[in-house]
């Protein structure tokens, strides 16, 4: 895919979407799991200050007992990350088998009644999430005391980084799923420009006049605007074919009657200025000929267009120009592949090819040389003279209408000239340079549609 293709622009959209919008989902999920996790913690350390303070029993000797305590299977573990502790005037007198012999040492409550949360150090510098309240028993003296209750915060890490982990694992899942259903949307998306690419092929090819087709409505008015543009191109194609006929009629008539006015002349021994005149007439029936070949938009542009094998086409042209006085004393080496298939008016190449190798015959000495070679997507066909060639200064202006080389040669000036304007029109490129053989090289290039 190209970079400015609309399948590179939707998916770098998708892209940039899900690359701003999952990060921030899966940190959001985080913080939303953490406040989860931390309100747990919170819950079930309140759910054992409560179990502890409602068990507190204090015999007639003073002493005090628990009646009942947390259940927890950690609390018997020694260090097992869950702690309790009961003291009274800041002495612990009873406390968990976790701690053994440990202090809990939270912020105090300060009053009756009020619970702190705090982080603070517990048995072999385990980091500790706790709660204290201070709360006074019923029975003798009224006696107060400090309930602690802590769990060892690793435990509530250790469950942020699994879930984490989780998180970022789905994102990574989610995040190729999108990708790959994006892509399947952009491509079943774009199909119908596909249809549109190969109707308007179609078109240009001259297999269709109109683009035609079942496409979404979302680019029917832009098939509709474009099938009135080529309905509006074969008018005016059919009306400018309709003034070239009207301007060849026209002219007609006045070239006869020049030409027959050189007759009459030779009829009365005026031979060199008939054949004077004659030469003028000739080269101004060639002008016109090549310029409304050249100006006039084709009427039958679309049919004019066919499937032609130009390795056959140039053998023809070659074999038509051997029969020339001058050509027969040169030695003409064609390689040219035996399948070269091109869409193109037949005439037209027939001028492009015939132009340019009756220049090369035209100058050549000894030999032309003609060789074509095709890529997949055009053809590149190379004419090579061992004549005089042309300074490289003059190449352009040799493709100018009616400049030649030589002025003593006979000629219009018109072959190149026309050549390359039929090259142009055509979408090909046509370059001139020095040949291997010391003359004149021709490249012609044509797209092969």
């Amino acid at each position: 895919m190209r970079a400015g293709s609309l399948s590179v622009r939707l998916l770098a959209a998708w892209l940039v979407f899900l690359l701003f919008t999952l990060p921030m989902a899966a940190l959001g999920l985080q913080v939303l799991f953490q406040r989860s996790i931390d309100r747990g913690a919170v819950s079930d350390l309140t759910a054992d200050l409560k179990l502890i303070a409602d068990s507190i029993e204090i015999d007639e000797q003073g002493n005090v007992n628990l009646v009942d305590v947390p259940a927890h299977p950690n609390f018997l573990l020694a260090y097992g990350h869950r702690y309790w502790q009961l003291s009274e005037g800041g002495r612990p007198i009873l406390r968990s088998p976790s701690l053994w012999a440990e202090k809990l040492s939270p912020a105090s409550p300060g009053r009756e009644g009020d619970v702190t949360v705090s982080r603070f150090s517990g048995p072999n510098d385990q980091s500790l999430l706790g709660l204290a309240t201070i709360v006074q028993a019923n029975g003798k003296g009224g006696r107060k005391f400090e309930i602690v209750a802590a769990i060892d915060y690793a435990e509530i890490l250790a469950a942020r980084e699994k879930f984490s982990n989780d998180v970022w694992t789905g994102v990574a899942v989610v995040f190729l799923l999108i990708i790959l259903a994006a892509s399947a949307q952009v491509f079943v998306g774009l199909m119908p420009l596909q249809a549109l690419r190969a109707s308007l092929t179609a078109v240009r090819n001259g297999s269709a006049r109109r683009i035609e087709g079942n496409f979404p409505t979302e680019i029917a008015p832009l098939i509709s605007e474009t099938n009135d543009l080529l309905a509006a191109r074969d008018n005016a194609l059919a009306a400018a074919g309709a003034r070239a006929a009207n301007l060849a009629h026209g002219l007609k008539t006045p070239l006869a009657v020049m030409a027959a006015l050189c007759r009459q002349l030779r009829r009365d021994g005026a031979v060199k200025r008939a054949a004077e005149f004659e030469k003028q007439l000739e080269a101004m029936r060639w002008h016109v000929e090549r310029e409304l070949a050249l100006s006039r938009p084709r009427a039958t542009e679309l049919s004019a267009r066919v499937r032609i094998d130009a390795a056959t086409e140039i053998c023809g042209i070659v074999s038509a120009l051997k029969k020339l006085a001058k050509s027969e004393e040169l030695h003409w080496k064609v390689s040219v592949d035996q399948s070269m298939p091109l869409t193109i008016d037949r005439a037209d190449f027939s001028d492009i090819m015939g132009n340019v190798l009756d220049n090369a015959q035209k100058w050549a000495r000894h030999q032309v040389l003609v060789e074509a070679s095709q890529t997949a997507n055009s053809i590149l066909l190379t004419v090579d003279d061992d004549g005089p060639g042309v300074e490289e200064e003059q190449m352009g202006r040799i493709l100018q209408r009616g400049e030649r080389a030589d002025p003593t040669v006979p000629g219009t000036g018109l072959g190149l000239a026309i050549a390359s304007e039929l090259i142009f029109l055509h979408g090909g490129q046509f370059r001139l340079s020095r040949s291997s053989l010391g003359g004149l090289r021709a490249a012609i290039t044509l797209n092969q549609d």
